[in-house]
């Protein structure tokens, strides 16, 4: 409702003639003021509209993601013509962001959870889902050379993944005293991962006690490269990068220890539905498949 000033003269007294006849006829007449604002609206909502379906297509991705897509999704935005701006982040933190009504017209998150999250509280923003990627962990060491507390942290040398072969990696880490960089359990699904492997090794309460524990991935990978902590478990995908930064690949981390690692693809509601769906054509492409593939990830079923 439209109220006055209170020193009402003083008000009309900055009024034209033909500006106070307009003032008092929608105070007078309230459905007059009505058809004005609803006149107002029909102007602006096909510019609205206009608006909507130029903005770029948002795609919000998995921190792990972020190298590979880069390149991928460059490659996409010529090959399509369109204007792609990515996010990265958590998977969890984009989940809610999109419940809360982020512009996103594509999610790429690190498991299926996040995606479930969002198909079964807030099925309206969820059009489709389908798996894209599959990826694998790795345990990692910092490039830094020194004595850890005394402990000359005699590490197995890297092979073909074991579960042997891990436990003897992580009891030997674990006999340093450092710190080991883990995605948080409850919210990063590489954290998820990381706490069904260890479980299923019998190491999880002992790694508990070194554990720092990372808002994503990408920044337990960060912490390892920069030797803010001496061990780390990442993905696979994140190795080709963390080896230019000197991090050590000290073993993989066989399947069969957690869940499948699948990187889901969903559709989300909205004006670049069609565009989104597009680029999703192109990320299962072959030009992207080969991409994909040169950074560590494979392709899911």
């Amino acid at each position: 409702m439209f109220s006055a000033p209170a020193n009402r003269k003083n008000f009309f007294a900055t009024l034209t003639g033909g500006e106070t006849a307009r003032f008092l006829s929608v105070v007078k007449c309230p459905m007059a003021a009505l058809l004005c604002l609803l006149s107002l609206l029909c102007i602006q909502l096909p510019v609205l509209a206009k608006a909507a379906e130029n903005r770029p297509v948002y795609v919000y991705a998995a921190a792990s993601m972020q190298v590979v897509l880069t390149e991928v999704l460059a490659l996409a935005g010529d090959e399509l013509s369109l204007e792609i701006v990515p996010v990265y982040g958590g998977s969890a933190g984009l989940a809610r962001q999109i419940a809360q009504g982020a512009p996103a017209a594509l999610f790429l998150s690190a498991n299926n959870g996040w995606v479930q999250y969002l198909s079964d509280t807030y099925p309206e923003r969820i059009s489709e889902q389908q798996p894209l990627l599959r990826n694998s962990l790795a345990f990692v060491a910092s490039p830094c050379k020194r004595d850890w507390h005394g402990h000359a942290a005699v590490l197995p040398e890297p092979e073909p993944a074991s579960a042997q072969g891990l436990h003897e990696a992580i009891v030997a880490a674990l006999q340093t005293g450092e710190k080991i960089a883990i995605g948080m359990p409850d919210s990063v699904p590489a954290g998820s991962y990381t706490r069904q492997s260890l479980q299923a090794l019998g190491l999880w309460d002992a790694v508990m006690r070194q554990a720092v524990y990372a808002e994503n991935v990408t920044v337990a990978l960060n912490w390892v490269a920069r030797c803010d902590v001496a061990f780390g478990f990442v993905y696979e995908s994140d190795v080709l990068a963390g080896q230019k930064l000197g991090v050590r690949h000290v073993s993989g981390i066989p399947g069969e220890l957690h869940q499948p690692i699948i990187y889901p693809m969903a559709y989300i509601n909205g004006p670049r539905n069609e565009d989104a769906r597009r680029l999703g054509a192109f990320l299962k492409s072959t030009q992207a498949r080969e991409i994909f593939l040169s950074h560590g990830f494979a392709l899911a079923n």
